[in-house]
This record gives structure tokens, sequence and C-alpha cells, in this order.
């Protein structure tokens, strides 16, 4: 999915649900509220009638019973899968019958002349009032429904008393209201910002997860086209090189003029630097397709060394290079598919003479490493990669633009092609290089596979 695709629109109806998962998460400050009351209850049981402050406390049990058991519902419902959108509407009725509860306490306020009890049901009620803030932002107009009708009363009682502090605490009483009430929607509209960027942020990540299965599904398929076309390729291109080298060696009389062996020999290295060609991409398609499997066996690496480096002794020598062999005295034994190593030599040799200038100096190398893997490298003291492009040079046709590239053609395939072979055999393959000094490429074989000498 393109990265520069519109935003996306988070569901509300997902918002909604979530929102209402926010007011039923727990039952415990409905809890908190009963202690609270019970509290109260014990404050008030001498300062008022008795049986009146009872019933006061019956009703706030009554009405959490209620809070409880809608909590208990709202789970139900939800793990039924059921549609639970409008349920916090039931809980804001609940909460408005007990803020009217906490506000019939004015009446406390009004009657008596203890200035602790009005200090007490003053302090109790903001305590409960912030608590609910803090509580439900996720549905404002239940926090609206308990902190009004309980902290509007008590203003009105506070101010029945006439004189300029209780006049005083009722406006603060008020203000406090509409602070709580601005605050609430603050934190609502900060739940719900939330809310929209993380269902945002898992819409993005799907889509971005569907579009990696999409191009995943699409290279496989890329890489078994390859491969079966590759397959298909390499019987009629065998036979031209076959036809090919009969005319080129005259083994059944001559062929007349000069040019035409010529021509036979032109079309014999065509034809096998093709049929090069198509055996990389159906190596390299094979592994992308996972269907590559390796033929293990144990394998002598001086000997896949020597050999990969005389097939291309000649084409070193005559670009004036120095192909050089350093091998320890007693070379380990690989467990490895020797088809693969030589390719990955053969891949590495090539790319080092190619972009070796005349002078210049090739170096194969094969040794233990400190951790007991093989190391197995080529050193050139050609014109380097720059570190920008080190990544590009390992992509799949990747080709860096430069004057050696646009002199000796290639596909960009045998780094890559390497890289893969040994990956193949749970190696690593890395390159160092620097513009204008040289290239390494040292493939790592893990130690499980380094035999006895």
């Amino acid at each position: 999915m393109p990265l520069s695709q519109p935003r996306v629109v988070a569901d509300r109806t997902r918002i909604a649900r979530d929102l209402a998962d926010i007011v039923y998460a727990s039952p415990w400050p409905t809890l908190v509220m009963v202690i609270v009351a019970a509290f109260t209850t014990a404050v008030l049981w001498h300062a008022v009638e008795p049986a009146a402050i009872a019933a006061w406390m019956a009703a706030v049990l009554a009405f959490s019973g209620v809070r409880v058991a809608l909590w208990r519902a709202y789970r139900t419902a939800r793990a039924a899968g059921k549609a639970v959108e409008h349920w916090p509407r039931r809980f804001a009725m609940a909460m408005l019958a007990l803020g009217c509860l906490w506000g019939a306490l004015a009446a406390v306020l009004a009657l008596s002349d203890d200035v602790l009890l009005h200090a007490y049901v003053c302090i109790a009620a903001a305590g409960l009032a912030a608590g609910a803030v803090c509580t439900y932002p996720a549905h404002v107009p239940a926090v609206d429904l308990f902190i009004w009708p309980m902290l509007v009363p008590l203003a009105a009682a506070a101010a029945w008393w006439g004189d300029a502090a209780y006049l005083a605490l009722a406006c603060l009483t008020l203000v406090f209201a509409a602070a709580l009430s601005l605050l609430a929607r603050r934190a609502h509209r900060n739940i719900v910002a939330a809310l929209e960027t993380k269902h945002e942020k898992e819409a993005l990540a799907q889509a971005l997860i569907i579009a990696r299965d999409e191009a995943e599904m699409a290279s496989r398929a890329k890489s078994e086209f390859l491969a079966t076309m590759s397959h298909e390729l390499r019987t009629p291109l065998n036979a031209i090189i076959g036809f090919a080298e009969i005319m080129r060696d005259e083994l059944f009389g001559p062929l007349g003029s000069p040019r035409y062996a010529a021509y036979a020999r032109d079309i014999h290295g065509s034809g096998r630097h093709l049929l090069s060609l198509i055996n990389d991409i159906l190596d390299l398609s094979k592994i992308e397709a996972g269907r590559f499997t390796l033929a293990e066996e144990a394998v002598d690496v001086a000997a896949v060394v020597r050999g990969s480096a005389h097939v291309l002794a000649e084409r070193a020598q005559a670009g004036g290079l120095d192909l050089a062999l350093e091998l320890p005295e007693r070379p380990p034994m690989l467990r490895a598919d020797a088809r693969a190593l030589q390719q990955v030599l053969l891949n590495l040799i090539t790319n080092a003479v190619k972009f070796t200038e005349a002078g210049g100096r090739v170096t194969v190398r094969a040794d233990l490493a400190p951790a007991g893997g093989l190391v197995i490298s080529v050193a050139d003291t050609g014109i380097g990669i720059a570190p920008a492009d080190l990544a590009r040079a390992l992509e799949p046709f990747g080709q860096i633009e430069t004057a050696a590239n646009r002199r000796h053609q290639g596909t960009g395939l045998g780094l890559p092609l390497a890289k893969k072979l040994v990956e193949a055999h749970g190696g690593t393959f890395t390159i160092a290089s620097e513009p204008g000094v040289g290239t390494v490429a040292s493939a790592l074989f893990p130690a499980d596979r380094v035999l006895a000498a």
C-alpha cells in the first residue's frame, strides 16, 4: 500500500464500543462510593434523623447495586458479541440517581448549623465529583448527570445562610462544577483522539500486512515463472551450443569460409554466456520460491577454490591481473553443496576480475574463522563500491552506474546469487569496499559445517 494514501478513517462504531468498555471497565469505583457513603452515614447519624440517614444509605446501596448489575450485564453482553454502544446511557441514568442522592445532603447544610458537618459534606461531595471526572470521562453525560445534581443543591444550601463566607462557598461550588465539566470534556476529546489513532494504526498495519502478503505472493509467482521459463529455455539453448561446438571444431568437415568458423565460435561463446545467465536466474528464482535444495556432501574446499580459479585464470591473465590463492596447509572439508559453492566462487572471482584494472591483483583466501567457522573471501584492488551503493549491489538485477559497468555488461545477478547461496548454507555474506581501493567479498560458513581436514 503506498505511503501517500489518504488517512484511514477510524470506525465510529468501534470507538463507541471502546468508550463503553472504558465506562464499564471496573466495579471498584462503585465500592469506593459505598465506602464514602458508609462514613457519611456514620458522621451524620446523630446530626440528623437516624431513619432519614438510614433510608438515604439504603438508597445509595440500591443504586450502587444497579451499577454493579449493569456492569455484570455489560460484560455478559460484550462476551456474547452483542451491540453495546448504547450501554453508557443506562449507566448515566444510575449516575443521575446517585447524584441526586448526594445532592439531598444539602438539607444537612440547610437544617444544621454545625460548620464541621458542612465542611465534611462539601469535602465528600467535591471528592466524589473529582473522582467521577477521573473515572468516567469516556461518557461525559454520566459525569454531568452526577456532579450537577450533587453540587448545585449544595451551592444553594450554602447561599441560603446568606453570610459572605457561605456565599463565597456557593460561588466556588458552582465554579468547581463548571471546571470539572470542562475537564471531563477535554479528557473525553483526548480519549477519542487516542482511540482514533489506535484504530488508524491498526487499520494501517492490517493494510500493510495484506500488501506484504500480496507482494510476497507476486514475488513467488515471478520466481516460479522465471524458474519454469529458465528451465524451458535451457533445452533448446544446449542444442544450439552443441551444434555451434560441432561447427566450430568442424567435426563433419570444413565449413569453407573462415568467417563461418568465426561465426560458430561467436555463437558458441554467446550461447555459453546466455546459458550461464539462465542458470543464475534459475538458481535465484528457485531460492526465492523456496524450491532450492542443497545436495550436501563433504566438499574439498581447496579443490573447489583451485578449480574455480583455474576456470578464470585465462581471463585474469588476459586482463593483466595477478590471480593469487592463499590456502592453509591443511584445508578443512566443508559439508556443503559443491556446485553451489563453486558457483559462489565463480561469481565472486568473475566480479573481481571484471572490475579490476590491468596491473591489479585478485586474491582468493580460505581459512578457519576465530569462532570455528570457515571464511572464503575474494579481495581485489579494483574500482570499489561506494558505501551508499552496497545495498543496491546486493539486489537482484541491481546495477551501479559506473564507467566500468558500461564497459562490462552484466545482469547484476552475481553478488545477489552468491549471497543467497551462502545464506542457504546457513552462512553470512558480507562486502567491504572502498572506491578506488578495492573490494573484499566474504562468505562465512557456520562451524557445524566444517569437517576435519
